[in-house]
């Protein structure tokens, strides 16, 4: 806020205080927020609208850097996703080392392929992705002291999806005989 405020851009406090920090605030000026915002059906309205602006401009910036609107181009799912939930815990997408995913993907592995889900809160230019297996190839790698699978996709090959320990485990353990290596392997 103090850079808005210096090009002359100001909002009223409880627009620049998000409600846990008036909560939990010892200043008298900002705990009393709660009491003197705007509410509805009794609940202050405080949204930190800058930090909020910035976390969705950052998101939108990784959905292009990361190379999700590239495969959303070619890749977007057209219906509810089905098969096995994987949780992603640690995901890179594309070349650039930019697209860092933590916790926020879902990865549905079905019979026919497998569709990418974004949390929510960061699905800003990221629609879900669904990729069929027979687009996909598996290459296994390990990085510092970490194990991960790379899927290569066969319309956008620049574009790579690493995923890291664990979840890439889970991933190729709900795919089964329908992943990438199996078919390979068994051909």
């Amino acid at each position: 806020t103090t850079l808005m405020r210096s090009v002359g851009v100001t909002f009223p406090a409880f627009l620049t205080t998000g409600y846990r920090t008036a909560l939990l605030s010892s200043n008298p000026d900002v705990h009393g927020l709660l009491q003197t915002a705007p509410s509805v059906l009794g609940i202050p309205i405080l949204i930190n609208v800058p930090a909020f602006a910035i976390v969705m401009f950052v998101t939108w910036l990784l959905s292009h850097t990361s190379g999700w609107t590239t495969l959303a181009r070619i890749y977007r799912a057209e219906q509810e996703a089905t098969g096995i939930p994987v949780r992603l815990r640690a995901v890179r997408m594309g070349r650039s080392g930019l697209g860092q995913y933590r916790n926020v993907l879902t990865l549905w592995v079905g019979a026919q392929g497998m569709q990418l889900h974004m949390l929510f809160l960061f699905a800003i230019n990221s629609p879900d992705l669904f990729v069929p297996w027979s687009d996909v190839s598996v290459t296994r790698g390990r990085q510092f002291f970490f194990d991960y699978i790379e899927l290569k996709f066969r319309q956008a090959p620049g574009i790579p999806l690493r995923i890291y320990g664990a979840s890439a485990e889970r991933v190729v353990e709900a795919a089964g005989a329908d992943w990438p290596e199996n078919k390979t392997r068994g051909a």
